[in-house]
C-alpha cells in the first residue's frame, strides 16, 4: 500500500514544501508503477521525448531541487534506464529528510541556479508535476493505462490492481 503520509496539523513553508514533495512522490509511483522495459522506448511524435527521456528529465529536475535545498553536489553520473524510477524516489525521499531540517528562512535563502527558492515552486516543482501527467498520457498512449488510486486521499493498493 502507498499513502501520502498524515498531513501536519499546522500550515508553514516547510510542511507545505514537504507535502508537495509526498505528492510528488506518490503520483510518481502510481504513475511508474507497472511499467515495462518494452515501454521506455515509447516515442508519441517525432518531435517527443520516449518516455525514457522523460523518465530521465524527472530524474534531473529532483536532483536540481534537493541540490537547491541541500548545497551540496551530487553525482553527475545517471542511473542506468531502468534505474531512474527508484532513483527518482530516492531523491524525493532525501528531499523530505532535508526539507524536514530547514526553517523558513532556510527555505527562503535556498536558490536554484540564479533564481530565488520561490522559483523553485514554479519551476522544477511544477515542471514534474507536468511531466508526471505525460508519462500518465503515454501509458494511455501505448496501451498500460495508470493504475487506478485515490489521489484525493493520497491511497494506492498495487494488491488491489
Amino acid at each position: 500500500m502507498l499513502n501520502i503520509p498524515e498531513a501536519p496539523n499546522e500550515m508553514s513553508g516547510q510542511n507545505v514544501l514537504i507535502r508537495l514533495i509526498d505528492s510528488i512522490k506518490f503520483r510518481f509511483q502510481i504513475a511508474t508503477h507497472g511499467l515495462e522495459e518494452k515501454d521506455f522506448a515509447f516515442k508519441p511524435s517525432d518531435q517527443g521525448m520516449t518516455l525514457e527521456n522523460l523518465l530521465k528529465h524527472i530524474y534531473h529536475l529532483q536532483k536540481g531541487i534537493l541540490s537547491a535545498y541541500s548545497k551540496m553536489e551530487l553525482s553527475k553520473t545517471d542511473p542506468l534506464p531502468e534505474q531512474y524510477v527508484e532513483a527518482t524516489i530516492n531523491i524525493l525521499d532525501q528531499t523530505r529528510a532535508q526539507l524536514l531540517t530547514m526553517s523558513d528562512q532556510d527555505l527562503l535563502d535556498a536558490s536554484f541556479h540564479k533564481y530565488s527558492s520561490w522559483h523553485i515552486i514554479n519551476g522544477p516543482l511544477a515542471d514534474t508535476l507536468t511531466h508526471i501527467g505525460q508519462v500518465n498520457m503515454m501509458r494511455r498512449m501505448f496501451g498500460n493505462p495508470t493504475p487506478k488510486a485515490s489521489v484525493l486521499a493520497g491511497t494506492f493498493d498495487p494488491q488491489k490492481q
